[in-house]
């Protein structure tokens, strides 16, 4: 649902988030308000607004009847204090709430992790000088109000990210560390009761909602576990409360800690909306499934009310925070250290303490070329005309210089294709990697990046550098903000992680959309890299708060020029320079590539001024800069790119104005150089544009790319030369005043200073960090993943004789495990066997993702749980209800089971007649300790012992068993890296010797029982007539055409068939009994035979009386003669048979069908009267057909289409070509693809009865329907391909 109605922007819902409604005596984390505040609140909103429950506003807003001014009341987590505390004064107030509880966390006396890390770190107490931790394999000092700051940062960045089963582990030894009783420990913020949920639940003021289990960020985890933690924390919440919650709360809520997966479960388990912690009101564009909230601190009366009315809340929000980290540091200092003084922490080794004398090192992409370059350039050179020793390291210089070097990216041109073609950008860059060893690096008291993108750096580098040196990074554009664009223009994804990226083509450009993976990868590493933001303009700086920088600190430093160079001369003499009128109006423009053609330059509006401008000027010149060569035209010269200050100074100097119609920039320095030089602008209103150009000032701005706005004031400037005039010269002064270089550098000291001074105290308070350290956030992590796109070398980050793996967790703690990519595509090869009444083990969640046309779904457990429906022991002979299911998923289970072969032996048991069992087992694998120490980890097995076992369960199942991996994908596996971190063409390839995962089918026998009836009915024949027909049908034609249409027993060569045509009968049993049009011979005792269009049953009983082991899949979707088809097969006691309701196309979907009568339905004919599901022939031609025959009705020739070249897996065919004249000729079509797939065919045509005037004299007319049977043997070796 999307949420419509037409308030202004202030009267839109707003829905308020609380947390803990109590006194805190430390609270770093601002969630808790007290009380007296609460109090303040509820007394505001009841005088001022109108409260309502939060799934009355939401439905309401559905609906568009929403009351002005109204708000909902939300709390978060399941404190005891929203009982206590907040309960009563909602209830004094008649206010109503919805409270949203983490149900696997109640009664849990320890409470939320990050409480107790708040309460036992960051309090004011006395603590060991270290904190040693085993599990996480780190050291933290404790001395000082830095290091307790710095360690509980850390550590809250490793929970975070931690598994929720290892999180309580660890929050154990550290409450043990530091001295407490990890059973004994009280937390600050005591937690819901199961007792405390149901008083709540009584109140008639209060709502409960799901928030999980256990409070994970759940876009870390597996669709599985997402699923568990989100149907389990509402399965839990209902039997605690006795009401089923109908509003989802994502934990943490911000965009980055949930996904669209996230969304989908929440749907799929019911819910009716999903709540998230974006900023914001409600609005007309809100989702159900992304509703904004506002969270509300601890604000007295005044303050709560002035941000109520506020339309830019976010800034109180921000005065709120300001300064957090200094105030718990003001706190810890007051309790640990009465007279602490940072004055005495030592300056970096060769800088005098109070002197801005640095060493700078500049990292771009290139110099010579570009605005980043220029900037890069402008500010070496200034430093070093200062004093300072500045150096610039840069993968392309077009500049000799000896202060500016290069260094090799080190690109891997063997990932680089599959790395671009998968979406990503520079993963396959190793140089970067090896920059800390540089001179240029090493000797830097400051690391300067500018542009990091473009060819050359690989992002993991970042965290490595700036853990090493201070690092400065000047943001030339949004690239670093967003997934991979430079400029998101209208796009606002890049605020909540990217994804359906609508601009893939803008620079720079990726081959496929994988922009939230990137988005993701940005903010670990961001997160992971200690960083000071230098923005050159005010609009970019305004989005960082929103973005995944907004953690680091920023300044705005515009950039400069060298106002010396860029001045004003005479216009004459720069015009005679350049070949120029020396009179009447000129105007131009410099963009790379040139300027009538950068579509982001604004081409196209330049070419409409350009020819408004010449209807009433007509001698109008223009001139660009920037093409690759020179050329002229009418009243246009087209100069060339150059970097040279002089040229560019005459060319700017040349014009009456620059017309700057770009459409997306930052603060582009042609701006400032055309003012330096006394040339006023026209631009756009885009970017930092406005904060260069003073609109009346300098030159005119005009809204962004309003094309009669631009030609509008490129007219009144042409017209007015004394304007012109006062522009320009103003725009010299705003140059002289504001773009001075020097005054670009001085900012850059300054920052420097600071970024210096902060740095030496996180070194001081940290751990010694090597200059070729790995960054501890990043840890295994960047190593796997570095290693995996060929970053690092081998034997400096794996070796064969390392004892840690990366992780133990399977890859599950760090995105999906490599095994799951096998499972469910196995899964979803067999998703039409996953139907009917289908039992999973331990949840639903692979019934749900894959299966078709479910009925019921059972879910077995060994322990009751959410959506469990049956428990017990699998090895029990009574464990499972047998002839039950249709279909049983039994992934990754096995080996748990000490007894497998018993449990293989119950499972097909449980199964009906024609039903499936899919089975995935380890090969390959570590021990799950998991389960080990629970119930066992017995077993690991191939695809030769897994076959063997299920041919022992059951004679006569099909069974299909296949093994998957190699040894790359095995080494990954065993060392617990996610499937996101492998290359993903390392799992095309299979090596039997390295048998990663074995996945079996195996299809129980039907005993005479064929099927479920499902949509059709079985006829009732005990009233139909008999007719007794001889073996040769001698006489049955004329009986037929006189007694053609009825309800008919035939018996014929010892087989009682059913059917309602008697002359359809005679017409197929003379040529499938009599002529032994489908006869065939084969060497396998049991042949595999697909029947497409099966009918009535007549190929199939022909089939089975010349090879009475066969086994047959056999599609037919007329519902009539489909149930003709399951009684003739039941009656005459036929096995082997699996029936598919279902017609064959080129397609899986639902198509129009012309049932006609008899054996003339069809998907082709000319009047359609009902609708049939359809499938692909090719998803069953995966193993070898012994025979295949297709009596499809004209969809013949795109079934065979379809199939390719897995037409090849079978052995022989017959194939009825229907020549209707509507779809054209179409038979040397199909003997093209018979012959390129190696058979050899003869084409044999009915006798006259079938096809009359197939015989001379030929009566054929355009109009001519005609029938043909082709037959075709393989001569190609057949694969060999599992039975």
């Amino acid at each position: 649902m999307t949420l419509n109605y037409s308030y202004s922007e202030t009267e839109f819902p707003i829905i308020l988030l609380y947390h803990r409604i109590s006194n805190a005596q430390i609270d770093n984390q601002y969630l808790s308000v007290s009380p007296e505040n609460f109090e303040e609140h509820l007394s505001i909103l009841t005088h001022c607004y109108h409260i309502l429950p939060l799934h009355d506003l939401l439905l309401s807003t559905a609906h568009g009847h929403i009351p002005r001014n109204a708000v909902s009341i939300t709390f978060d987590d399941g404190y005891a204090d929203n009982l206590h505390n907040a309960l009563p004064l909602l209830e004094k107030y008649h206010c109503h709430a919805t409270i949203f509880v983490a149900a696997g966390m109640v009664d849990d006396a320890l409470g939320f992790w990050y409480d107790v890390l708040e309460d036992i770190i960051i309090k004011p107490h006395t603590l060991p000088p270290m904190l040693n931790l085993g599990l996480l394999k780190v050291k933290f000092p404790l001395t000082t109000p830095e290091e307790r700051f710095v360690c509980h940062e850390a550590l809250v960045t490793s929970l975070r990210s931690a598994s929720p089963r290892i999180r309580k582990p660890i929050l154990h030894e550290i409450l043990s560390a530091l001295g407490y009783d990890p059973q004994a420990y009280e937390t600050p913020y005591p937690l819901l009761s199961s007792k405390e949920v149901r008083e709540l639940a009584a109140s008639p003021w209060i709502e409960l909602g799901g928030h999980t289990l256990m409070h994970p960020v759940l876009s870390q985890l597996s669709h599985e576990n997402q699923y568990r933690e989100i149907r389990g924390g509402a399965l839990l919440l209902e039997n605690l409360s006795g009401k089923k919650p109908r509003l989802f709360a994502y934990p943490f809520g911000n965009p980055e800690s949930f996904n669209a997966d996230t969304c989908k479960i929440v749907e799929q388990c019911g819910f009716e909306a999903g709540i998230a912690n974006y900023q914001g009101s409600v609005d007309a564009d809100s989702d159900r499934w992304h509703i904004p909230r506002r969270l509300v601190r601890n604000w007295d009366r005044v303050t709560f009310k002035n941000w109520l009315t506020n339309a830019h809340k976010g800034a109180l929000e921000e005065r709120t925070l300001a300064g957090r980290e200094e105030k718990l540091m003001s706190l810890l200092r007051s309790h640990m250290h009465p007279q602490y003084d940072n004055s005495s922490l030592a300056p970096l080794e060769g800088i005098e303490k109070g002197k801005c004398s640095f060493r700078i090192t500049h990292v771009n992409t290139c110099m010579g070329r570009g605005g980043a370059a220029k900037v890069t350039e402008l500010l070496l050179r200034a430093q070093l005309s200062e004093g300072h020793e500045a150096r610039a390291v840069v993968a392309q210089n077009q500049i000799s210089d000896p202060a500016i070097s290069t260094f090799d990216p080190g690109p891997n041109r063997l990932k680089a294709s599959q790395i671009y073609k998968e979406g990503l950008l520079d993963y396959h860059f190793s140089g970067s990697h090896t920059l800390l060893s540089r001179n240029e690096i090493q000797n830097a008291d400051i690391l300067h990046l500018h542009n990091l993108h473009g060819g050359y750096f690989n992002p993991f580098s970042l965290p490595l550098l700036a853990r090493c040196k201070p690092v400065v990074w000047t943001l030339h554009d949004m690239q670093a903000l967003t997934g991979h664009c430079a400029h998101a223009l209208d796009c606002q994804r890049w605020r909540t992680g990217c994804g359906l990226c609508p601009y893939l083509d803008t620079y720079p450009a990726v081959m496929a959309d994988n922009t939230h993976r990137l988005w993701r990868d940005k903010k670990m590493l961001y997160d992971a890299a200690p960083l000071w933001l230098a923005v050159p303009s005010r609009w970019l700086s305004n989005m960082l708060p929103e973005s995944i920088l907004s953690r680091h600190p920023s300044e705005v430093i515009p950039n400069g020029i060298d106002i010396r160079l860029f001045r004003p001369m005479e216009k004459i003499e720069a015009r005679r320079k350049l070949g120029l009128p020396e009179q009447g109006l000129i105007i131009g423009n410099a963009a790379a590539g040139g300027p009538l053609t950068n579509v982001w330059k604004g081409g196209t509006f330049a070419l409409a001024v350009m020819k408004a401008l010449r209807e009433f000027h007509h001698d109008t010149f223009f001139v660009g800069r920037g093409t690759n060569e020179a050329s002229d035209g009418p009243g246009l010269r087209l100069l060339p790119y150059t970097q040279n200050e002089e040229d560019m100074r005459v060319f700017y100097t040349a014009l009456d104005f620059l017309l700057y119609p770009s459409i997306a920039d930052n603060y582009p320095l042609a701006l400032l150089e055309a003012q330096a030089c006394g040339t006023p602008i026209l631009a756009f209103n885009v970017g930092g544009i406005p904060e260069i150009v003073e609109d009346g000032e300098s030159g005119i701005i005009v809204p962004n790319q309003d094309t009669n706005a631009l030609i509008a004031a490129a007219l009144r400037l042409a017209d007015n030369s004394e304007l012109i005039q006062r522009l320009g010269i103003n725009a010299r002064k705003k140059a002289e005043r504001e773009f001075d270089v020097r005054l670009m550098s001085k900012r850059y000291m300054q920052l420097y200073d600071e970024v210096n001074k902060s740095f030496l105290k996180r070194r001081a308070s940290s751990q010694h960090l090597s200059s070729t350290a790995i960054p501890p956030s990043i840890g295994q992590k960047y190593i796997a993943t570095a290693r995996i796109c060929g970053l690092l070398k081998e034997e400096t980050t794996y070796t064969s004789v390392s004892t840690t793996p990366v992780s133990r967790q399977f890859g599950l703690d760090r995105g999906t495990a490599i095994d799951r990519v096998y499972i469910e595509n196995f899964l979803r090869a067999n998703r039409t066997s996953i139907r009917g009444r289908v039992l999973e083990i331990a949840d639903n969640s692979y019934t749900c993702r894959f299966g078709s046309d479910v009925t019921k779904s059972d879910v077995f457990s060994a322990e009751p749980g959410p959506g469990v429906t049956m428990v017990g022991n699998i090895s029990d002979a009574q464990a499972l209800p047998a002839n039950t299911f249709d279909c049983i998923i039994f992934t990754q289970t096995l080996q748990f089971i000490y007894d497998f072969r018993l449990t293989l032996k119950n499972l097909t048991t449980a199964l009906k007649p024609g039903g499936s069992l899919l089975l995935t087992v380890p090969g390959i694998s570590q021990i799950s300790r998991y389960d080990m120490d629970r119930w066992g980890d017995f077993w690991r097995f191939t695809d030769h012992s897994i076959a063997q076992a299920l041919q022992e369960t059951q004679v006569g199942c099909e069974i299909e068993v296949a093994a998957y991996g190699n040894v790359g994908i095995a080494k990954a596996f065993l060392d617990g890296l996610a499937a996101e971190e492998v290359d993903a063409k390392l799992f095309e390839t299979n090596d039997n010797d390295y048998q990663l995962i074995i996945c079996a089918r195996l299809t129980t026998p039907y005993h005479g029982k064929i099927l479920d009836k499902g949509e059709y009915a079985m006829p009732d024949t005990k009233d139909w007539a008999t007719i007794n027909v001889p073996d040769n049908m001698h006489g049955l034609r004329a009986y037929a055409e006189v007694h053609r249409y009825g309800h008919y027993r035939v018996l014929f060569q010892g087989m009682t068939i059913f059917c309602h045509d008697l002359l359809s009968f005679y017409m197929a049993g003379k040529d499938i009994f009599l002529h032994g049009i489908y006869d065939f011979t084969s060497d396998n005792p049991t042949p595999f035979v697909i029947d497409g269009g099966g009918h009535i049953g007549l190929s199939v009983l022909r089939i089975k009386q010349q090879h009475p082991e066969a086994r047959i899949i056999v599609f037919e979707p007329d519902p009539e003669s489909l149930a003709l088809l399951h009684h003739n097969i039941a009656t005459n006691r036929l096995q082997g048979i699996e029936i598919v309701p279902m017609g064959l196309s080129d397609t899986d979907a639902e198509m129009a069908f012309n049932s006609g009568k008899s054996d003339g339905s069809t998907l082709y004919g000319e009047n359609s009267d009902t609708t049939i599901k359809v499938t692909k022939l090719s998803r069953h031609l995966k193993r070898t057909v012994d025979f295949l025959k297709l009596n499809i009705e004209g969809a013949e020739l795109s079934v065979l289409q379809e199939c390719g070249k897995l037409l090849q897996n079978v052995k022989s065919t017959v194939i009825e070509y229907h020549g209707f004249p509507h779809l054209g000729d179409r038979l040397h079509e199909i003997l093209s693809i018979l012959h390129n797939n190696g058979f050899r065919y003869i084409i044999h045509d009915f006798d006259n009865e079938t096809n009359a005037n197939s015989k001379p004299p030929f009566d054929i007319t355009c109009n001519t329907r005609y029938f043909l049977l082709v037959a075709g043997y393989n001569c190609l070796p057949v694969p060999s391909t599992q039975q």
